[in-house]
């Protein structure tokens, strides 16, 4: 896909003792077919290898930036950092151990582009730890009432009830004009007021392919509750 003059999107992820996995995550943003992208990543006190990680791919890319908090503050004030710290017209946020299927960016910007759409998001697939299928999908969770062709779906009312995105591209002047951040006050449920925030003010693009892989393990029980 074309490199557009302005950099295109952000990419940001919030990492504490992620060291596992979080090379698998770098490496599926490393080889997506579009490149005009920035990778932020925000260690929030990791006591393991992660801060050395980090300092190690921003030497390698340079379309990769380190944050460092001083010490663990939790997933929401670590994901706001990562927002404030990008500069793409659209915003990413990624789990450190998940993956991008590797025309995910591609997919999403060209949607954006050709409709002028505000957010887009996708179907998820579940992966263990050794990146194998669960043979599960997050669409599952809406009773396949999810569209099966790209299409524009007002998903507040679906959030109201009990459903949930797990991440979407979003222009991140929506995000700034609207002044939707993450609660840092909850220990859980951040990513999900955030895009029910979202949803209030705008429509999502849905991609029934799964274009993102969300890694269940150990640590990491819940759809909900990762950090």
């Amino acid at each position: 896909m074309r490199k557009m003059d302005k950099l295109t999107i952000s990419i940001f992820i919030p990492c504490y003792n992620s060291a596992q996995f979080l090379e698998k995550t770098i490496n599926s943003i490393i080889n997506q077919t579009f490149s005009d992208w920035e990778l932020v990543l925000v260690d929030d006190g990791s006591t393991d290898k992660t801060k050395k990680m980090i300092r190690d791919w921003t030497k390698k890319d340079k379309r990769i930036k380190g944050v460092f908090h001083d010490k663990n503050y939790g997933v929401a004030k670590a994901l706001n950092t990562g927002l404030k710290n990008t500069r793409g017209k659209y915003v990413l946020f990624m789990g450190s151990d998940d993956l991008l299927e590797p025309k995910a960016l591609e997919v999403c910007i060209e949607i954006l582009e050709k409709e002028n759409a505000n957010a887009v998001t996708f179907d998820v697939e579940l992966i263990d730890e050794n990146d194998k299928s669960l043979n599960i999908k997050l669409s599952e969770f809406f009773d396949n009432e999810l569209p099966q062709t790209v299409k524009s779906i007002d998903l507040f009312e679906e959030l109201i009830i009990g459903k949930f995105l797990h991440t979407a591209v979003i222009k991140k002047d929506i995000i700034e004009n609207y002044k939707i951040v993450f609660e840092e006050k909850l220990k859980h449920l951040n990513d999900f007021l955030f895009f029910l925030d979202v949803a209030a003010v705008t429509k999502f693009f849905y991609v029934p392919q799964p274009l993102y892989k969300y890694r269940r393990h150990s640590k990491n029980l819940s759809l909900d509750t990762k950090g």
